[in-house]
């Protein structure tokens, strides 16, 4: 994964360290998203690629391009796309499914007027062969020192490999940063538990994700998480979230009628002529404790 070079005066190690967070963050946003579509799927981060997505015979790859600056372009002369299309090239010759796809995210905009704009979600033939030709164009014509040997790997590939890996690639741009995805899984667990704590079960579920990719990664096994486990650590903290049933501090007498109703009241009747001992029993129904009655006179 790549990050913008942070503007001079600010701090060298807020750009990576900030692309590092936001690849997990992302990682676990596309697992909550996912799992809808493909509960049996799982998230690989940091091993095939940034973020990987592997599910039956669907496979997607996602490059992504973290910018700690506001208002940056990604284009086609960017050095770290032709670092991307050149690692692309090599897995595709490694040999891959007709359901693989390459994702190419970044947090900057792309200009409509640049190649990559043809190749968003929903481009069609047309679009795709057109942002073929200027990208070649651009491979060609470049004058970039440090793109130079990926766009030489680039126009020396196969015309019909060339073709067949643009036609793969999606490009989303204008992704939300660090910060501005922490909404997004929000959305995704909205369901989990009221508004007011939403912030608190993502931080809680964040937490869990963190120290999971972590031991894969200590574990020298690869930071592979299945979907199904995602879901199961929603669940569990979705019932740590939930609102107690049980009615606290009521008032007596706001639960007359209510108490009339309970079939454990009705059993309690059931076993004693004393009244006064079954209404008494009404309130510890469910506590485990029986009520204390006063001592009978000798």
């Amino acid at each position: 994964m790549s990050t913008a070079i942070p503007k001079s005066g600010s701090s060298s190690a807020s750009g990576p360290a900030a692309g590092y967070f936001y690849q997990l963050r992302y990682g676990l946003l596309r697992a909550l998203q996912l799992h809808k579509k493909h509960p049996t799927g799982r998230i690989v981060i940091e091993t095939i690629d940034d973020v990987t997505f592997v599910g039956g015979n669907l496979q997607i790859d996602s490059q992504l391009k973290h910018s700690v600056q506001a208002d940056t372009l990604f284009s086609k002369y960017n050095p770290g796309l032709w670092r991307t299309l050149a690692i692309w090239l090599d897995r595709m010759n490694e040999g891959i499914s007709d359901q693989h796809e390459f994702h190419l995210v970044t947090t900057s905009e792309v200009s409509p007027h640049d190649p990559l704009a043809k190749l968003m979600p929903g481009s069609d033939d047309l679009a795709v062969s057109a942002a073929l030709a200027e990208l070649e164009l651009t491979a060609t014509n470049s004058t970039n020192s440090t793109s130079q040997k990926d766009r030489s790997k680039f126009m020396a590939a196969d015309p019909g490999d060339r073709l067949s890996l643009i036609r793969r690639i999606q490009v989303v741009s204008g992704t939300p940063d660090i910060a501005a995805i922490a909404a997004d899984i929000e959305a995704e667990i909205h369901f989990a538990c009221e508004a007011a704590r939403r912030k608190e079960f993502r931080e809680d579920l964040e937490g869990w994700w963190v120290v999971r990719i972590l031991d894969g990664w200590k574990a020298a096994k690869g930071a592979t998480v299945e979907l199904e486990e995602v879901a199961g650590r929603v669940s569990y903290l979705r019932e740590r979230f939930e609102p107690s049933a049980l009615p606290i501090d009521v008032p007596d007498e706001d639960c007359g009628d209510l108490m009339e109703e309970r079939v454990f009241l009705k059993q309690i009747r059931l076993v004693t002529d004393n009244e006064r001992r079954a209404t008494s029993a009404g309130p510890y129904f469910g506590t485990g404790k029986a009520p204390i009655e006063p001592a009978s006179p000798n």
